[in-house]
């Protein structure tokens, strides 16, 4: 439990790291979202919001200079930017670079904060995770997060990974009713200041830093929870291209985590997070065979198609959602044998996705 009393204010860090490749309208986006947050935040005055940008970008570019207009602009409402010399697919680094820092000024906050540039967050989100931590008693709680949606649904591809959210958001859902393995990506949500003590930093020789960190809180048999109430929006890829290529990062991640950590889920004693974990790195690679059970998942598109957008406009959809269940088991096989080679090989080079401006 982390309560500190009643009119005790939370030191929380959010932490966005910024490749290279991200447009600056990209950026101004998140910014006015992330604004968003603090306001939230100031206004129920029970967080302390600090923001930072991690911005890889060389230290001549105009883009530097426009982003340090924004850092005296915007430094009374405490945002912040760091900027680093570009490591393309590096954002552990970039992570690290903004945790060093906070460390080396004596500055730890309660809580860190990690979104994305394309995230999206409820104003109320953070908020919504520390209400999870000061309502549970046990001290190996470190992280909370919630539902992922996607902000924009134009595309076969982004409708299939709206339809993958959606059932990933209820496995979580039922999977908070007892202790199991949960992971992330990007390891958005709220997270104990204290976190890095005990685990250590991002590991930047993974290709998923999110996914090998999260591994490492579960074999130190500490807590990961999940609450509807922390919705946060992020953009899906835009072509069956990026969407192949995102997955293939994600499958060789599996393989490192398996490789890593293997024998530490084999020695844990939780036995539901080791069969949970278990079906986590296994399941993609037959998800071939679970075809008939996302033909019976439709049911669950169906409603919630007609919940958030009535029966008229729920049923239009609907055609194309069974279209993106049908091929995602498919999709998911040829990304997994294709990840195969490609670790075989050790080829994790990481590969930019496009984005749209929202």
């Amino acid at each position: 439990m982390i309560k500190k009393g009643a009119d005790y204010i939370y030191k929380t860090i959010a932490i966005i790291p910024v490749s290279s490749s991200e447009p600056v309208e990209l950026v101004k986006k998140s910014i006015e979202s992330m604004e968003k947050v603090k306001k939230y935040s100031d206004y129920n005055k029970r967080i302390d919001l600090r923001i930072i940008y991690v911005i890889d970008d060389e230290i001549s570019s105009n883009k530097k200079v426009y982003f340090e207009g924004i850092s005296k602009e915007k430094k009374d409402r405490c945002i912040e930017f760091i900027f680093r010399i570009p490591t393309p697919g590096k954002k552990a680094a970039a992570l690290n670079d903004a945790i060093e820092e906070i460390y080396r000024k004596n500055e730890k906050p309660d809580f860190f904060a990690f979104f994305d540039v394309d995230s999206r967050p409820k104003e109320d989100f953070i908020d919504r995770c520390l209400d999870i931590f000061e309502s549970d008693f046990n001290d190996d709680l470190v992280m909370v997060s919630g539902p992922r949606y996607i902000i924009t649904e134009k595309s076969l591809i982004q409708t299939l990974v709206g339809v993958e959210y959606l059932l990933i958001n209820d496995l979580y859902r039922f999977s908070d009713f007892f202790d199991s393995y949960k992971h992330f990506n990007g390891l958005i949500g709220l997270v104990r200041g204290d976190l890095f003590d005990r685990i250590g930093f991002f590991d930047e020789s993974k290709v998923c830093e999110d996914l090998d960190i999260g591994e490492r809180i579960h074999t130190r048999s500490l807590r990961v929870r999940y609450t509807d109430d922390a919705i946060v929006g992020e953009q899906a890829p835009l072509t069956i291209t990026d969407f192949y290529k995102q997955r293939i990062r994600w499958m060789i991640g599996h393989f490192e985590g398996i490789r890593a950590h293997f024998i530490d889920f084999i020695h844990i004693k939780n036995k539901s997070v080791k069969i949970s974990w278990f079906l986590f790195v296994i399941l993609p690679f037959i998800m071939i065979l679970l075809q008939p059970l996302f033909l019976i998942c439709y049911g669950r598109v169906v409603q919630d198609s007609i919940e958030n957008n009535g029966l008229k406009k729920g049923m239009r959809g609907l055609p194309e959602k069974f279209v993106a269940l049908m091929i995602y088991p498919s999709l998911m096989e040829f990304s997994c044998i294709h990840a195969i080679f490609k670790y075989i090989k050790n080829d994790k080079k990481w590969e930019h996705l496009e984005r749209e401006l929202v």
